[in-house]
């Protein structure tokens, strides 16, 4: 059945609203470590996907060369969800989410400086509003030790977040999604959980509630968000689908708003206002770097 481009933009926004329910789930589980917590979410979503993958190669040797940048992709991941969930037990929700949106600033940058492709105008352009924006919001935690490390841990998370996706572009070039993001799931599980024991963190949920907000949290940003927007780089391209992605933070922080009374800073506001339009400005002109997200899974 074909579906029409309104159809399929409206799939993805609803994919938005998925996947920015990802720190509301966090946020519920204050008890366990968020190494534990990234690694639920890593080893949850691999195991739902590993049925059809173990279908789709059966019969198929597993070779390990083909998956390098797969397992590399997998580090990247796990430090991401390490730094960006850490942060969410420091800073806002709205400055966490802002802050780790960042990651196409990042990605530009990479590819400018490790891949030698070149900046378009309104990359660079983008580049600097956003930079402006991010220290808007860092001069105003200035005074706050806790909430300027919860911000620097976002932005490293942003960092980590575009490393995924350089080297998912990498392995994506002879492998499937399928494929590729079950290899990179379960060897960011294995990296998380084994820092969560080398740490002596709590590895099970100790209530039923935790139990719940965990399985929401691998299903609903994890396996339903993150995998509408793959389907929707195909449905509409990777700009157009960048861009929606962009309503994440506000939604992020509108949810945050009426679950957990947890209100915005007029400063945010201003710095946030600044970052998106920056990430606007770069995604919507993007000409060198728009392959490079087209074939990951986002992470977040």
């Amino acid at each position: 059945m074909k579906i029409s481009n309104l159809q399929a933009g409206l799939l993805v926004l609803f994919g938005t609203l998925l996947a920015s329910s990802g720190a509301l789930w966090i946020r519920l589980v204050p008890d366990l470590s968020p190494i534990v917590v990234g690694w639920y979410r890593v080893f949850g979503a691999g195991l739902f996907f590993l049925p059809f993958f173990v279908y789709k190669r059966r019969g198929r040797p597993f070779e390990y060369k083909s998956f390098r940048f797969s397992f590399l992709a997998g580090l990247a991941l796990a430090l991401h969800f390490a730094l960006w969930i850490t942060s969410l037990y420091y800073t806002s929700v709205s400055n966490s989410v802002l802050l780790v949106a960042t990651h196409p600033i990042f990605v530009a940058l990479l590819a400018r400086f490790v891949f030698r492709l070149p900046l378009a105008r309104q990359e660079v352009w983008g580049i600097v509003l956003a930079l402006i924006g991010t220290s808007i919001i860092q001069w105003h935690a200035l005074g706050d030790t806790f909430g300027f490390w919860g911000n620097v841990m976002a932005l490293g998370g942003g960092l980590f977040e575009a490393l995924y996706f350089l080297f998912s572009h990498r392995s994506r070039e002879k492998l499937s999604t399928l494929d590729h993001v079950v290899v990179t799931y379960f060897a960011a599980s294995v990296i998380l959980i084994l820092w969560a024991i080398i740490i002596g963190a709590r590895l099970l949920p100790n209530s039923g509630s935790e139990v719940i907000f965990l399985a929401l949290l691998i299903l609903l940003p994890t396996v339903g968000g993150h995998t509408i927007f793959n389907w929707g780089v195909k449905q509409l391209g990777p700009t157009r689908v960048s861009l929606l992605m962009l309503l994440e933070p506000p939604e992020s922080a509108f949810l945050a708003f009426m679950f957990l009374g947890e209100g915005v800073l007029p400063i945010t506001y201003v710095g946030g206002s600044v970052i998106l339009l920056g990430l606007y400005i770069a995604v919507k002109r993007r000409r060198s770097t728009k392959k490079l997200a087209s074939n990951s899974l986002p992470a977040n």
